[in-house]
């Protein structure tokens, strides 16, 4: 089933080299990449927002330059992909999510955080004019 995300590109992303994570084998949690973001860890997983209203509020705070914007057009059953992770989803929150850990928890919620494990093919990938 396809899935349509945005994300913000960081300086030194190509979209048309396709996307990975920082640190593909990084053990660090779900939990702490969305609370600390890019002051933590590098981690293994490429942050994603399920809404263009989402990725809007992100550029809207962001230090980032330039600002570069793709949409991400993936099926959940692509071989690159190993895991989507939803954070949208209430039950999924929960799983991941310490119940006292509102920073992580607000901010996954407001950024609208799907987290992608794998790499997405620069075929999947579409940088938008802003």
């Amino acid at each position: 089933m396809p899935v349509i995300l945005y994300r913000l590109l960081r300086p030194d992303e190509d979209p048309s080299e396709g996307l990975s994570a920082k640190d593909p084998f990084s053990d660090v949690s779900v939990e702490d990449h969305v609370t600390y973001g890019s002051g933590g860890s590098e981690s293994r997983f490429i942050s994603c927002c399920k809404s263009y209203s989402a990725i809007e509020r992100f550029v809207a705070k962001t230090w980032t330059s330039p600002i570069r914007i793709v949409e991400i057009d993936i099926d959940e059953d692509d071989p690159d992909i190993i895991e989507i992770i939803d954070l949208t989803d209430p039950e999924t929150l929960d799983e991941y999510f310490e119940e006292d850990n509102w920073k992580g928890r607000n901010y996954a919620s407001w950024a609208e955080e799907v987290l992608i494990v794998g790499t997405i093919s620069p075929d999947c990938i579409t940088e938008l004019e802003l």
